[in-house]
């Protein structure tokens, strides 16, 4: 079993003295000063939502939820 010890996806942001850091689109933590916030949220990056559009255009005839030039 692969246990991940990193993030796949993480972005860092450096601001006003302090770094805030996201992981995984569900974890953001904000240090600054020794003092640590942490938040966290669902993971949801939209997969859901966009297979249901599909699946609703494809019944009804209506256009893509995503135009195809995008």
């Amino acid at each position: 079993m692969v246990t991940r010890v990193f993030a796949k996806e993480s972005y860092e942001v450096f601001c006003d003295g302090g770094v805030a850091r996201l992981d995984n689109f569900v974890s953001l933590s904000w240090r600054a000063a020794a003092k640590v916030e942490k938040f966290k949220g669902a993971s949801t990056k939209g997969h859901r939502r966009e297979m249901e559009l599909t699946i609703e255009a494809m019944r009804t005839g209506a256009g893509a939820p995503i135009p195809l030039p995008s």
